[in-house]
């Protein structure tokens, strides 16, 4: 059989695959109503509808895990609405318990049909697009790109590792335990540049141990990947003390190491995945409430007990849901952002000393509007396609799950010195935090990073040679 057959022959299997998973899905859903909650859940379509959806994404995360075109990208999204948001919110509804204290300023029981069967429409076509995304396609060997010069990174690297210390310095060294609500009040604009400064050279020294790990990895001459991974681990243990449960958000330190892990090890294999898998599920339960504790307080070791943790379920910090029912209803009582909100994100690198006008992120929006004292609130991707094109953004979720089927390829590829194979690592390595959103917020942190690389890889590149 010829290669091309055999494609056409996989991809048949994706499509049978698709539409088995929606409806052994919904069928599980329709069999467990039946057997264990005599008929609960049926009697009110948001339960249906939101346990429908539910089910999609957690058998999608079955099958992303055992099949071989699907990777760490396609199950960071499927385990983020399956368990981040859909349910705590089934289990919250169910019970009674809205732990979202602005929530009841809007809460209904049409509102949450109406979000429920967003979740449900938006879930399909999401994994449409993924498993779209993930079909194979005949094409032949690529060209090989040329590498990156370890004679030319390695004073570029230095350089900029040495530049990063004197702005943590610069900064203040107390910034290493100092918690981060504290530093939001005190290095704010009131207190000058350092705020700004400080999240931004996180960003420059993880750009620089990306490139080191790079090269650390692929390098031709053994000798070479022994200098570059000893930089790495250099750099990187001096971005995570500076950049640390204390004083940044939990989302970026779970990404920087993430994309680390893709680098090194990019989790294709279904071993891989599924530890993986049981190691986001363990994190999500005992180790993200704990990194919660930490930036809240001076005092962090008084608070780790049994007690941050029941405060953290009980206060639903898994706040997915509630920001995607404030999202339907901010469009139902004042209509659609029709596409601003994408090109706001798009539009994310300019910083706001350039554009004094630019519109804040839709998690924050929302939150104002609405009276939080929390206005860093997530808006999911779900939640922006609505926000932006009511139910027709469905198309635009289907074209985000293709997208993340190609990060997943890009990573099963072999490595080279490309910007799109560099955006994967950032982009596949921080997909739960960009699934969550708020899009604009998320987008600004990616560009920035894709920036420093980009002119980093363009200074280390190694020049082409004409063959005589």
């Amino acid at each position: 059989m010829s290669d091309k057959a055999v494609v056409a022959a996989q991809n048949r299997r994706i499509l049978f695959s698709f539409v088995f998973t929606a409806a052994l899905a919904v069928g599980s859903l329709v069999l467990l109503n039946r057997t264990l909650l005599n008929g609960v859940i049926l009697q009110d379509l948001h339960y249906l509808y939101l346990g429908g959806a539910f089910m999609i994404n957690l058998f999608a995360i079955y099958y992303y895990i055992v099949h071989p075109n699907a990777g760490f990208a396609s199950i960071q999204v499927s385990y983020y609405f399956a368990f981040g948001a859909l349910f705590p919110a089934l289990v919250y509804t169910s019970i009674g318990l809205y732990p979202w204290p602005i929530a009841y300023q809007v809460v209904s029981q049409e509102l949450l049909r109406k979000t429920s069967f967003m979740c449900l429409v938006f879930s399909l076509f999401l994994h449409a697009g993924i498993f779209y995304g993930m079909r194979g396609k005949y094409l032949p060997p690529a060209r090989r790109t040329a590498g990156l010069s370890a004679k030319m990174a390695l004073p570029v690297l230095l350089a900029g590792y040495f530049f990063t210390l004197l702005l943590y310095a610069w900064i203040g060294l107390d910034i290493i335990t100092t918690p981060r609500i504290q530093i939001e009040h005190t290095l704010s604009d009131a207190g000058g540049p350092r705020f700004a400064i400080f999240k931004r050279v996180s960003l420059l020294l993880f750009a620089l141990s990306l490139v080191a790990g790079f090269i650390a990895r692929n390098d031709p001459h053994p000798k070479n990947r022994r200098i570059f991974l000893w930089l790495f681990l250099v750099m990187a243990a001096t971005l995570f003390v500076f950049v640390n449960p204390v004083n940044s958000a939990r989302w970026r330190l779970i990404g920087f190491v993430a994309s680390f892990i893709l680098l090194f090890a990019p989790l294709n294999s279904t071993a891989a995945k599924f530890w993986t898998f049981w190691a986001m599920f363990a994190g999500s339960i005992l180790l993200y409430p704990l990194l919660s504790v930490f930036s809240r307080t001076s005092r962090q070791w008084d608070r780790i007990s049994s007690g941050a943790w029941q405060e953290f379920f009980a206060a639903g910090d898994f706040d997915g849901y509630q920001s995607m029912m404030h999202g339907v209803y901010w469009a139902q009582e004042f209509g659609l952002y029709l596409g601003s909100g994408l090109v706001n994100s798009a539009l994310s690198f300019i910083p706001r000393q350039v554009w004094p006008d630019k519109p804040v992120h839709s998690g924050q929006i929302v939150s104002e509007w609405l009276g939080s004292a929390n206005t860093n609130l997530s808006m999911p991707l779900f939640g922006e396609a609505y926000l932006n094109f009511h139910l027709f953004g469905a198309l635009l979720i289907f074209v985000a799950g293709f997208a993340v089927a190609r990060i997943d390829k890009l990573l099963r590829s072999e490595p080279s010195a490309t910007l799109s194979y560099f955006a994967a690592l950032v982009v596949g390595g921080s997909m739960l935090f960009i699934t969550r959103g708020a899009l604009q917020a998320v987008t600004e942190f990616v560009w920035q990073i894709m920036i420093l690389i980009a002119l980093t890889v363009w200074i280390c590149r190694k020049k082409r040679t004409r063959a005589v």
